[in-house]
């Protein structure tokens, strides 16, 4: 349990699955909520190795933390003693720094240090993220993916015990616990769902011969950096997997230029502000006032899935990384993935085995329900907050099996219909076509495509409702969700009822443009009015969304 709050029956008021014990999200006088149980602390993977005897050490550092640094790494070799040696990680939430970043100075409190037991033999702000040990003819090299953004991390050698230590925590630092802050109401809630996230971390193990050390280093660069690997944009867009999408060019520079500088902003204050450490980094903050950044985003809405079609319109490999990084995070630290009973496949030759399944604990109901843009990452969870568009794309470009593994996940969840009705109307419907859609056109498993079929019918005899209109006046803001999911799945069906319907809503954002939200919903209609012109032909849509 992530923290010492008093566990109560009828809690999550918000996200209730039942209503014959509900009790208010407001239980601010139970400090247990700040108070740390669970924590971890020491934990990775170790390795016991067998080397002869001279055994030479060698890791890189820089001194600059920048990422985009002109600085060269700098590296150390030296003998290996019968000390235990390695490369410790740390920031600014382990050095107390309390100078965040201004308009002109980045944050401090980024620390790398290559030490041998109590001894520091380098101080820098950086390591590289990985370690050599090598005797005269054959040597280990460990590295872990992004060293530095998902601190804190170690790499450890001890001679004593012939062992090399990778650590994702390293038991060198405070451990780290997941009570809330305080207990103000996060997202109007007043919870922890800490418990049940997973956090996936990359390592590379390179055994080899007797080699130079800057050989060794430049493969494991090509695991800690890899090259990126893109066809031309044309490509990408001519396969009308995403429906039509321009690749990058100057041909209409107001809308290319704004676009871009979008990204670069968000990309610039992730690393200007150093968004980083192993629970944070991938994720972006959302509101700035008062000279301060607030609120994690969380992926709403699919924010990675707009940089995965930045990526592909551009080739620029800056967008891969920033995609990779918010879906890994999202899909992993966004989620709840335990407690989840296992799948019986009949692997155990005793027939009892499956007697003792039937026995075991169900699952969470909320497995793959994803997180509110919030304070903190697992203070608020609420429906109709998941997005795996991104986790689908990850999963397309990158081969990412867990992206897909995620997604699933969150696509039986779907099927179990955990709130009733409540789950097939607003924006939870609308969300669940478009996750559903990508889901089965991934998958092309029968049961994604029967849930799909029965809310998309749902979704047309609501219309009928509410006059041509497929979105409730409350969730103008979803025009996105209902345009992409139906116009995928009119793409693999070819329904004409899902293209009328597609072109009524056209006809009706046209004539009453939504107006709540702000700007929002009505900025939204911009799609649904393209995809009612891509169908119809009707130059008054396409004509409506120039003012906008």
């Amino acid at each position: 349990m992530p923290d010492k709050h008093k566990i109560q029956e009828g809690e999550h008021a918000n996200i209730a699955t039942q209503n014959k014990k509900i009790i208010s999200e407001d239980t601010a006088d139970d400090k247990g909520w700040t108070q740390p149980n669970d924590q971890i602390s020491g934990s990775g993977l170790t390795f016991k190795y067998h080397l002869d005897k001279e055994i030479q050490f060698s890791t890189s550092t820089n001194v600059d933390r920048d990422l985009n640094t002109n600085k060269e790494f700098d590296l150390y070799s030296t003998g290996l003693e019968n000390k235990k040696m390695g490369v410790l990680q740390t920031g600014p939430k382990q050095n107390k720094s309390n100078q965040k970043s201004t308009s002109t100075e980045k944050e401090k409190g980024f620390s790398a240090t290559v030490f041998n037991d109590g001894a520091q033999l380098v101080k820098a702000e950086r390591a590289k993220g990985w370690i050599n040990i090598s005797d005269k003819s054959k040597g280990i090299s460990v590295g872990i993916k992004n060293f530095l953004q998902e601190y804190p991390k170690e790499l450890e050698v001890n001679p004593k015990t012939n062992t090399l230590n990778a650590y994702i925590w390293p038991a060198s630092v405070n451990p780290m616990s997941f009570e809330r802050e305080n207990t103000k109401l996060d997202g109007e809630m007043l919870d922890n769902f800490a418990q049940g996230i997973t956090k996936t971390t990359e390592f590379i193990y390179f055994f080899h011969t007797a080699e130079k050390i800057e050989v060794i280093e430049h493969t494991m660069d090509y695991v800690l950096d890899p090259p990126i690997a893109h066809t031309n944009p044309e490509w990408y867009t001519s396969s009308k997997v995403y429906g039509n999408m321009a690749p990058h060019s100057t041909k209409f520079p107001e809308f290319e230029n704004a676009l871009q500088y979008k990204y670069d902003w968000m990309a610039f204050n992730q690393e200007w502000e150093s968004w980083y450490s192993i629970f944070d980094f991938g994720d972006v903050k959302t509101y700035y006032f008062d000279d301060e950044w607030h609120m994690w985003n969380n992926n709403e809405p699919t924010v990675d899935f707009s940089l995965w079609t930045n990526f592909m319109r551009t080739g620029n490999p800056k967008y891969y990384h920033m995609a990779q990084n918010m879906s890994k995070h999202s899909m992993d630290v966004d989620n709840i993935h335990w407690p989840k009973k296992r799948s019986y496949v009949g692997d155990i030759n005793e027939a009892v085995d499956f007697w003792n399944y039937l026995e075991e604990p169900e699952s969470t109901p909320y497995l793959g329900i994803g997180r509110r843009h919030g304070n903190e990452h697992w203070s608020a969870l609420l429906s109709a907050h998941v997005w795996i568009q991104g986790w689908i794309a990850s999963y397309y470009i990158t081969g990412d099996q867990r992206a897909l593994e995620v997604a699933e996940m969150t696509g039986d969840t779907y099927i179990k219909r955990i709130w009733g009705d409540h789950d097939l109307r607003g924006r939870r419907l609308y969300l669940s076509v478009l996750n559903l859609v990508e889901l089965y056109d991934a998958t092309k498993l029968e049961k994604y495509k029967t849930e799909l079929d029965e809310r998309i019918d749902i979704m047309l005899e609501l219309q009928g409702k509410q006059g041509g209109n497929l979105v409730l006046d409350r969730y103008g803001y979803s025009q996105t969700y209902v345009a992409q999911g139906l116009h995928k799945y009119y793409q693999l069906t070819g329904s004409p009822e899902v293209k009328k319907a597609l072109i009524d809503h056209a006809r009706w954002v046209k004539n009453v443009p939504p107006l709540n939200h702000k700007m929002e919903s009505y900025l939204a209609t911009i799609y649904p009015l393209i995809i009612g012109y891509e169908l119809s032909g009707n130059k008054s849509y396409f004509v409506t969304i120039q003012p906008i």
